[in-house]
């Protein structure tokens, strides 16, 4: 399902396919200021932290925020797929970094990263010190459909578990996003950044009302590193210059 919504070809097998491993990998970079900002980074469909880090993702993060720690993380397909990616994110990177004392810590993830993202945001609201959602899959497209045709601030998720699963994990998701926008403050953490070519992009404007106007920064490019590298160096840069000193 998110092959097709993302529209990847399976070029990393060993990505998407298999079982979790029992600890999650990551490449960790220090800054320029180390243990005060940490930014984790979950990378998307069929990619892990040695892509991540082949690709310059922790460069094009310090090139705007020099002092951020960059912690890239190996959550790959499986992880979603059975359904432990929050609890080993948490247990495993976003709490340790908090006993170690950094000050801020901020999640972004793109394309399957974005949705991860906000699957932590859903399961741990108000924890993180940031968002940043890039070419982000919401969902599938009947979903995205159904929430176009309603509008989002009318539009309801229905009766759900408080069991958040395979099946129901998208509509938990926008249940959130819809109440930010009666609720801004959680809001005001979030980053949203999409290629205006991007197929994704359409799905991107559905949740944009419900992030600050400076927050939401939809730019011409695809759903490439092409555009991402530039635009998540650009996000962190806006970032630092808003962060306290």
């Amino acid at each position: 399902m998110l092959a097709a919504a993302i529209g990847l070809p399976l070029f990393s097998a060993c990505s998407v396919v298999g079982s979790p491993k029992d600890v999650v990998p990551v490449h960790k970079i220090a800054g320029n200021d180390p243990g005060k900002v940490l930014v984790v980074v979950l990378p998307g469909f069929a990619f892990d932290h040695d892509d991540l880090r082949d690709k310059g993702v922790a460069t094009a993060i310090q090139k705007g925020w020099p002092s951020a720690d960059v912690a890239l993380v190996g959550a790959t397909f499986p992880y979603y797929r059975t359904g432990v990616l929050v609890e080993k994110l948490h247990a495993q990177v976003i709490a340790p970094a908090r006993a170690a004392g950094y000050r801020q810590v901020w999640l972004a993830g793109g394309s399957m990263g974005g949705m991860g993202t906000l699957l932590y945001e859903q399961a741990h609201p108000g924890e993180l010190t940031g968002l940043v959602i890039l070419s982000p899959f919401l969902g599938s497209d009947d979903l995205l459909d159904e929430i176009r045709e309603a509008g989002l601030e009318r539009w309801s998720a229905g009766e759900l578990s408080p069991v958040v699963d395979g099946d129901n994990y998208q509509r938990h998701v926008w249940k959130m996003i819809q109440g930010w926008g009666a609720r801004p403050d959680p809001a005001a953490r979030v980053w949203l950044a999409c290629g205006t070519e991007d197929p994704l992009f359409k799905d991107v404007q559905v949740m944009a009302p419900v992030v600050p106007k400076d927050q939401y920064l939809p730019s011409p490019g695809g759903h490439s590193w092409d555009y991402w590298l530039p635009v998540v160096e650009d996000t962190f840069k806006r970032i630092a210059a808003k962060s306290p000193r």
